[in-house]
């Protein structure tokens, strides 16, 4: 097995080159994975890592391994033909964590190997959100059942439900905050094909700043930066953005991951907490100063170019 294989520099139409993330040769056999936590899909990045796997002459798998068992993006596997890259989805969710349970068997013996193993699974169901206290979720099942007709019409209107939640406690606060600052708000919400995602922009810019998903119509794994329409070469850093490279030309200024605890906008601490919902506002309060601040005091010309 080896993790991050570089396959050469990309081409440039992205069909060839690039790091894929997992590779494992067994003899004449071949298998490629690429782990997608968090990051949005690369210009034909599946096809990219498909055409490298045919050069090999092995016979080969492709997989596709996120959180919850997601489809890869028609941009990461489509040719310019319009043909379709074939590979599996894998989950954390399901496929991983039923793998690690079977290693934790088989580690019988080796209390080191068990505990690493049992910690690793916890941080899994953590991020794939089945960690809830046994306790609790044992009370809200009784409470649930206790008032069967409720429980039911609330699971019935659940997302109309997230949906007037979200609605009062990000996005009207970040409409407002945005109009305060002078700027334009825009959402992209349920595009097929594109991640959720909202803009600020400021009059003059020929780009923007966005705050987007990193997992399709859901509101997780959340990063902000300065996109385009386009790709773009990459420009130099803003400070405020120093600590994460951009991963590609979307984000040629740079981009950063909201901070972990406010990062996954569905996650049970956040849903129906009004309390982490203001830290959300507050955040994006100071860091869009911050974008907007470093872009004026180094005169950056936001535009395509």
């Amino acid at each position: 097995m080896k993790p991050r294989k570089v396959i050469g520099n990309k081409n440039e139409d992205a069909t060839e080159g690039g790091r894929i993330d997992i590779t494992i040769n067994i003899g004449n056999r071949l298998f490629i994975i690429e782990n997608k936590i968090y990051a949005h899909d690369q210009i034909h990045q599946l096809l990219r890592y498909d055409n490298y796997a045919k050069s090999s002459q092995k016979e080969y798998e492709l997989f596709y391994l996120t959180l919850d068992g997601k489809n890869a993006s028609d941009n990461s596997i489509t040719d310019a033909l319009g043909n379709k890259t074939s590979y599996a989805p894998l989950s954390y969710k399901e496929h991983i964590l039923a793998w690690l349970y079977q290693c934790v068997r088989m580690a019988y013996g080796k209390p080191l190997v068990r505990e690493t193993l049992t910690q690793y699974i916890e941080i899994i169901k953590k991020l794939t959100h089945q960690d809830m206290d046994t306790n609790f979720s044992k009370a809200v099942v009784g409470a649930a059942l206790d008032n069967i007709d409720a429980a039911w019409a609330i699971m019935a209107n659940q997302e109309k439900i997230k949906e007037t939640f979200w609605r009062k406690n990000i996005f009207n606060p970040l409409e407002k905050l945005a109009r305060e600052k002078h700027l334009s708000y825009d959402e992209w919400r349920n595009i097929p094909g594109e991640d959720n995602s909202i803009f600020l922009q400021k009059e003059g810019w020929k780009g923007w700043i966005q705050i987007k998903s990193a997992d399709g119509f859901f509101w997780k794994g959340m990063v902000i930066g300065i996109s385009f329409k386009k790709q773009m070469g990459n420009q130099e850093k803003l400070q405020c953005m120093s600590n994460v490279d951009p991963s590609d030309g979307w984000w040629p200024y740079g981009q950063t991951p909201l901070p972990i605890e406010i990062r996954h906008w569905t996650d049970f601490e956040t849903f129906g907490n009004a309390e982490k919902c203001n830290k959300i506002i507050k955040w994006f309060d100071e860091k869009i100063d911050e974008i907007v601040s470093e872009v004026e005091a180094k005169g950056i010309m936001i535009k395509e170019v």
